[in-house]
């Protein structure tokens, strides 16, 4: 999630919405749920993602290569496992915990590639989220060294602004200096999220799965855009297909179909 582009004008937009206002949709209060996800690449065949759930919680989604676990402690997801099939076997290769104070994210804790030769993973490290207010929070990354155990604080911080249930800006901070290094910014639709419905999803803040809305551009504040999306809807307000452009241009990089 991370572009070049100076910050400017960050508390400018703690009080301005980067969403359209056109064609609101309605509170997504139904049981409408992704079952499964059809994305085609420019001159690749198509991958299908299938979803499972129980009630409102996400179980599991899975392509023919790769699939990723959900579990749950009451409504909040408590953890993700990331799976590798091959020849018909899945085999673990990262988990991801979630930490939670006073009903909001506290905290992430990962492991990666995981193998025979590191069954703890050959990496690890945890992000730190902490709520400088209601639209702005604050993202620390920590690693820890796989020979050591020693965890060390990454050199730079998130800084995110948060409103409508969506990030609207994500700006890298140097720890060293405090001094903003760059910054994207998000546009949305006012449609609602193929994934809103999912218990618990919103809680993951800059998951890419748990925004109330559809990313519509990521740009610069130089208005340099780099990924441009645009969308077919259902009668329900939800995405029916998306269309993707990287790095904002005319040419079609991927279509997304979503099926309820």
């Amino acid at each position: 999630m991370k572009k070049l582009i100076p910050l400017f004008g960050t508390l400018a937009l703690l009080f301005s919405s980067c969403s359209s206002d056109e064609n609101s949709s309605p509170e997504a209060k139904d049981n409408t749920f992704p079952k499964s996800i059809i994305t085609t690449y420019s001159g690749s065949p198509a991958d299908t993602t299938f979803i499972t759930y129980k009630d409102d919680k996400i179980e599991s989604m899975a392509t023919k290569k790769n699939k990723i676990y959900f579990f749950y402690e009451g409504g909040l997801i408590q953890s993700k496992q990331y799976y590798e099939i091959v020849q018909g076997k899945e085999n673990k290769t990262t988990v991801v915990t979630y930490f939670y104070e006073n009903g909001k994210l506290a905290s992430s804790k990962f492991i990666s590639s995981i193998s025979i030769d590191y069954p703890n993973g050959k990496f690890a490290g945890r992000n730190v989220y902490t709520f400088v207010s209601d639209t702005l929070i604050k993202e620390q990354r920590f690693n820890t060294d796989q020979f050591t155990n020693i965890e060390k604080e990454s050199d730079t911080y998130n800084m995110l602004i948060y409103k409508n249930g969506n990030v609207i800006r994500n700006t890298t901070v140097n720890g060293k200096t405090a001094l903003d290094m760059y910054a994207q910014i998000y546009e949305y639709d006012n449609k609602n999220s193929p994934f809103k419905n999912i218990k618990g999803i919103n809680l993951l803040i800059a998951d890419e799965m748990s925004s109330s809305n559809n990313i519509l551009t990521i740009s610069s504040n130089a208005n340099f855009v780099y990924d441009k999306n645009t969308y077919e809807y259902n009668d329900e307000g939800y995405p029916s297909l998306k269309t993707y452009y990287k790095g904002g241009g005319e040419q079609v990089s991927s279509t997304t179909k979503y099926l309820y």
